[in-house]
Order: C-alpha cells, then structure tokens, then sequence
C-alpha cells in the first residue's frame, strides 16, 4: 500500500519536523523455536484406536524450527502483520497394536519412520485500543484484530518391513481471533502476551505466546520465550489431537 506522502509533508510542517504523527512503522524478527511435539495423529480411522502417537509410536521430538515475521504500523488504517512458522518433524518407533492408516493396515510391534509438517503462514489486520499508549505514558498497548492462517498439513506414515505407506498433504485456511498485549516494564524491558485462536464444531486452534523483550541501542531487539499450540482437528480424514510447546529466542529491528 503506498504511503500517503502529502500527509507526512503536512504533518512535519506542523510540527516543526518531529516525529511527524502520521510516521510509517515497521517492526521485523527472525526467531528459533523448539517446540516438542504431542499427542494423536490419525488419517481415514476405521476403529478408534487407529492412528499413531507422535512421541511413543512414531518417535517425534523435539526440534528445532526457524520463523519470522514483521509487522507495518500505517497510519489510520489497520496494522498489517505478516508470520511464517515452518515445522517439521521425525522420528522412528512402533506401537504395540495393530492399527489402519489411510486404509492400510500396519503391523503391530514393526519399526515405523514417521514424517510430520505443519507449516504455517498467517496474514492478519491488526487494531490498537485507540489512545491507551498514550493514557499509560507508553507503559501499555493492547492489541487487537484478525489472522487468516494457511495451514499446510504434510505427514508420512512408512513400515519398510511390511511396505506399508501412506502420505497425507491437505491444506486449510483458518480465520483466527488475535489479542495481544505489551507492558513496558522498563525503558528497556516489555513483557508480550499473544493469542490466536479459533474453535468451531469439535474442532479447535489455539496459539499462545510469551515474550520478554529486551531493547539494545538503536532499532535492534532481543527476546525470549515459550510458545504452545494445541490443534484439535476432525476434517477431511485427518483426525488429529496435538499439541506443540517450547522454548523460543528471537533477534528483530523495530522502526
């Protein structure tokens, strides 16, 4: 969107050319997450215990995933944020029973290599509560809006010794309520809170992150923390229970 520039020129005349109030911001990260991946994973069950455990019978981890995002603070109009979140697993194990995936019939006690990805890509239109950085000296912004969330399912289920295999590739889109907010402790120190989610029929997503924001000289920041995803999910053949959660650090500039 291309930015109002007469507004800027007029601003800056007004104010003698200080920050000028319409000012164009841009905030951008790059992170790593750790999260360890658990629960259920079944793909056209036939009885109720098909499927797989992440942890115990595929032998899922935890692992490492690179990330980023940014946001564009425009004046008057909504914010607009942009974040990639890639994940991938695998892992090698067996389960103690006989089950079916994806109409195949695994065998029971028999090495399974297991593949999971769940990339995911959100674009949202962001609002602040209007005049509560200023009410609180800069102290508190609450955030507010909406994430259109793309995600890509991708997992492979293979049994080398019966020749069993089976790939699951479906892709969804997800409109998901977003709420977070930032507390400036220090002048150099925030603590965030975020939220996404989304819950309808027996089917729910929930995204929560926690941060604590360190600011260095100039643009660039630090920060750390825990993310946790819990995604129930009954559609298109794929009944999964899951959930990933870990350890987060993150290194961005803010403009």
């Amino acid at each position: 969107m291309q930015f109002p520039i007469k507004m800027l020129l007029l601003a800056a005349l007004c104010t003698g050319w200080a920050q000028p109030a319409w000012a164009l911001g841009v905030e951008a990260a790059v992170n790593l997450w750790a999260p360890e991946a658990s629960g259920s994973f079944g793909y056209q069950p036939v009885a109720a215990g098909d499927g797989f455990d992440l942890e115990h019978d595929g032998g899922l981890g935890r692992e490492n995933n690179w990330g980023g995002r940014i946001k564009v603070d425009l004046p008057i109009l909504p914010d607009i944020l942009f974040q990639a979140t890639p994940m991938a697993f695998s892992g090698t194990g067996s389960k103690g029973d006989t089950f079916s995936f994806g109409g195949h019939t695994y065998t029971a006690n028999t090495a399974l290599n297991a593949k999971l990805g769940l990339n995911h890509y959100d674009l949202g239109l962001i609002f602040g509560v209007p005049l509560l950085e200023t009410a609180t000296l800069k102290t508190l912004n609450i955030d507010f809006g909406l994430v259109v969330r793309r995600q890509e399912i991708r997992a492979e289920l293979a049994q080398p010794a019966t020749g069993q295999f089976v790939r699951v590739d479906e892709t969804y889109y997800l409109p998901m309520g977003y709420l977070a907010a930032q507390v400036r402790v220090l002048n150099k120190l925030a603590l965030e809170a975020e939220l996404r989610g989304l819950a309808y029929s027996d089917n729910h997503y929930y995204d929560l992150v926690g941060r604590i924001r360190f600011y260095l000289p100039g643009p660039v920041f630090v920060a750390g923390g825990w993310r946790y995803q819990e995604i129930e999910l009954d559609e298109d053949g794929i009944r999964a229970s899951v959930k990933f959660s870990g350890p987060f650090a993150e290194v961005g500039v803010g403009f």
